[in-house]
């Protein structure tokens, strides 16, 4: 219960100072973060330290690359602001825009194990086989199964945008949450396709270390996909807490312990779709097995269908969500500090019976995006910025204004509408996956398709 009503706090959660106790905000005051990536990649035009570096990757794997066009924009963009302060109230409003826009063509050539099912005898191939010689078997060196020269190519289309916005209201002297609105709109368009992905299997590949199997099956085959997502995703939530959420307690220090305790009453809107089609029989039957994560929460099949939707004490009909009410308990403990930029900023843990969730207490948004998963990307991936730049990537990670930021979503936004218009103008065709496919194809359902049902869940745990 209590994960989930801090986690909506965090989209639009206040600025506090790094003092011990709470610092009075003026209206107008505000604090925004933005983050861009671009990459165009041609292979005839790439840098050629990138050229150099992909041609020795490909060639220790032993492929040649036969073609690579790669378009990357993504965009990152957020701000708080205080639109008004009463006489024992904090009005806030928060907006946050994700984009993500991808276009890609790589085919290369190498030599692959020639496809067929294949079987050995172990005592043929092994004299008192180990565990390492079994589970480290090399096919073609150990089994002699035949290579030949195969092409494999890669496409992929992607949009996707994502758009979280909310108001909250505070209590001036706790910096408790009164009460706070939360919208969500996603949609994603998702076309991918891959030709000669090719899948090995063994049974080896369930040895349990202690039995040594008579015979070697091996299957190889090389599989062909055609992926299509759609998605749309359109959320209201308003919550109110009584008494207010007091996830802070003043004056603050290190060892600080209070108990969190609230109620919260929860209704709101959502509608919208996850379609997702040509998944592998196997992948598919796996997501909506009675322990499979679509199934558990809550869905049968492709599409995903928001409108009307009942699982877990959830209940949507025609689009409206059933009123919830939820307790919230948990004990707060102050249990670190670290700097960020010269600030000191408190590292909260909330301990309840469903487990523990972590936070802040920071005097500046940006501590606060950057608590919720934010990357610095030059600590990521471990270059600097000119070392991206030498291999055609070009970043910023700024601290922007609040009227760039808010200048950026409505771009993000128009982009938004795009891509949902996209998800929504023809019929739900949707596609394939391989492995790294099925993820994707996972990780949208998870993010856009769940969005709003996961932030419901979470406040009831």
């Amino acid at each position: 219960m209590l994960v989930g009503a801090i986690f909506l706090a965090s989209l639009v959660a206040v600025p506090v100072a790094s003092a011990v106790d709470a610092e009075n905000y003026d209206a107008n005051d505000g604090w925004a973060v933005g983050q861009t990536i671009s990459l165009d990649w041609n292979w005839d035009d790439m840098p050629a330290e990138a050229k150099q570096g992909l041609s020795t990757l490909l060639a220790y794997s032993g492929y040649e690359l036969d073609n690579l066009d790669v378009d990357l924009e993504a965009a990152f963009y957020a701000y708080l602001t205080v639109d008004e302060v009463k006489a024992e109230e904090y009005i806030m409003s928060a907006k946050m825009a994700l984009k993500l826009k991808a276009d890609a063509n790589v085919a290369v050539t190498g030599e692959m194990l020639k496809a067929g099912k294949y079987e050995f005898v172990t005592a043929e191939v092994f004299q008192d086989p180990t565990y390492y010689d079994l589970w480290y078997v090399d096919y073609e060196e150990d089994l002699g199964i035949a290579t030949e020269s195969t092409s494999m190519s890669l496409d992929l289309g992607m949009d996707f945008a994502l758009i979280v916005g909310g108001t909250i209201v505070m209590e001036k002297e706790t910096l408790a949450i009164k009460s706070m609105g939360l919208s969500l709109k996603a949609a994603a368009v998702i076309d991918f396709k891959a030709n000669n992905i090719q899948t090995t299997e063994s049974n080896l590949d369930e040895i349990d270390g202690m039995t040594v199997p008579e015979k070697i099956l091996v299957n190889v085959t090389n599989n062909n996909y055609d992926v299509k997502v759609k998605a749309s995703i359109d959320a209201s939530l308003n919550v109110v807490f009584d008494p207010a959420l007091n996830i802070y307690e003043f004056p603050m220090a290190m060892g600080s312990e209070w108990t969190i305790d609230s109620t919260a009453t929860i209704n709101g809107e959502m509608k919208g779709f996850v379609d997702i089609t040509g998944l592998p029989e196997e992948i598919e039957e796996e997501l909506f097995s009675e322990e499979g994560i679509l199934y558990l929460a809550g869905f049968t099949g492709f599409p995903l269908v928001f409108d009307d939707f009942e699982s877990d004490g959830i209940v949507i009909k025609d689009g409206k969500l059933e009123e919830l009410t939820i307790d919230i308990t948990a004990d707060a403990v102050v249990e670190g500090t670290r700097s960020i930029d010269g600030r000191t900023v408190y590292e909260i843990t909330a301990y309840s019976e469903e487990g523990q969730f972590e936070y802040l207490y920071s005097p500046v948004l940006l501590d606060l995006l950057s608590f919720s998963g934010i990357p610095d990307l030059e600590d990521e991936l471990g270059f600097d910025l000119e070392d991206l730049a030498a291999l055609g990537v070009t970043i910023s990670d700024d601290e922007p204004t609040v009227e760039k930021a808010k200048s950026e979503i409505k771009a993000i936004e128009s982009y938004h509408s795009s891509v949902d218009k996209k998800a929504n103008g023809s019929s739900s065709l949707f596609g394939d996956l391989d492995m790294m496919v099925v993820l994707g194809a996972v990780i949208v359902v998870a993010v856009i398709g769940g969005g709003a049902l996961f932030l419901i869940r979470l406040m009831r745990k």
